[in-house]
């Protein structure tokens, strides 16, 4: 399954409690709104919010934990049945009307400038039991 990956960083002085608010409150309403209806395929969305006063970064001994000013706050998931449901996606997101209003609200919480797309590939190793 295509898998599409959204790095950002939330506005300059905006607390991370309400980037994340606005984010998970408002933010997807107003996608959900903006772009035309689904292709009823299924899409999976998950947001990762940088947690730099997580205890166990203590334990990250070697210096390559990041306990401050990262250089991302978010880390969107978008998982999408296939390519041809990932392509419909892009399609209406980047339609220029729909892009317009969605980088409209965007600039209410995200520094423009720090919106990164990439599409990757994933491999999933379970271990243990």
């Amino acid at each position: 399954m295509p898998k599409l990956i959204i790095t950002m960083k939330r506005r300059q002085g905006m607390p991370l409690d309400e980037f994340i608010a606005y984010y998970n409150e408002h933010h997807l309403v107003n996608v959900s709104r903006i772009l035309p209806p689904s292709d009823n395929s299924r899409r999976i969305h998950i947001r990762n919010f940088v947690n730099t006063n997580h205890p166990l970064l203590s334990l990250v001994g070697d210096g390559r934990a990041v306990t401050r000013d990262p250089e991302f706050d978010c880390l969107t998931e978008i998982i999408f049945e296939s390519d041809e449901s990932a392509a419909a996606f892009f399609g209406n997101f980047f339609e220029v009307k729909a892009l317009g209003l969605i980088k409209e609200d965007e600039a209410r919480f995200i520094d423009p400038g720090s919106v990164r797309f990439y599409m990757v590939d994933s491999i999933e190793v379970v271990r243990g039991g």
